[in-house]
């Protein structure tokens, strides 16, 4: 066994919903994928939670407020890319925000910000994040995309086989509330329930099922 312990970059992903319509941002000036649409996105920071690390982004991408009850775990995906690196996504779906209407707060890494129908997005999306959309469509919260070398960043129909969904125990149209963590004191930061009660240890705290 190798004494080197594996590290991977984490990120989180917006999926800004109205309505029928999802918020993209065109990449610029970043060196990667650069021209293509994606969701609001960013890395996570040291101490920072993923919900906290989603807020920041919203908040420095696009200037709006985020409650963090507002924030539902949609896709949890593994990602590696063409280039060999390996990352683990995480993608939110939020409906509900403060600060008015979305807008480019970054022009120096963002060329625009854009409304589009779930149902007629543009051709010009990266395809890490086309994986996870297919996810969300399905309603499919873990899976692989596992890209190889000959792989493109932009998506192309014939890579949808890279995308494997991971067996779970979701049942139907079930979200995952971010509620905040509840600190003990007996150190053990647990989930609240969206009725205040507390979760078994090792449970989901499933909230928004329909």
């Amino acid at each position: 066994m190798s004494d080197h312990r594996f590290s991977c970059v984490v990120d989180v992903h917006l999926l800004l919903r109205r309505e029928a319509s999802l918020l993209l941002s065109k990449r610029y000036n970043t060196g990667y994928a650069d021209g293509l649409w994606n969701a609001v996105s960013g890395h996570l920071e040291e101490g920072e939670t993923v919900v906290e690390a989603l807020i920041r982004e919203a908040r420095e991408e696009i200037a709006i407020t985020i409650d963090p009850t507002d924030v539902y775990c949609a896709v949890v995906l593994q990602h590696h890319s063409p280039s060999g690196s390996t990352r683990i996504g995480w993608f939110f779906e939020v409906t509900r925000w403060s600060g008015g209407e979305p807008s480019n707060a970054e022009p120096r890494k963002c060329a625009g910000v854009a409304w589009f129908p779930m149902d007629d997005l543009p051709k010009e999306i990266v395809g890490y994040f086309h994986a996870a959309l297919e996810c969300y469509r399905r309603e499919i919260p873990f899976a692989i995309h596992w890209q190889k070398e000959t792989s493109s960043v932009v998506h192309a129909l014939d890579q949808i086989e890279e995308c494997v969904s991971i067996p779970s125990d979701f049942r139907g149209n079930c979200r995952l509330a971010a509620q905040s963590c509840i600190e003990h004191g007996d150190g053990i930061a647990r989930l609240r329930s969206n009725d205040g009660s507390m979760p078994r240890p090792g449970s989901w705290v499933r909230a928004a099922c329909m």
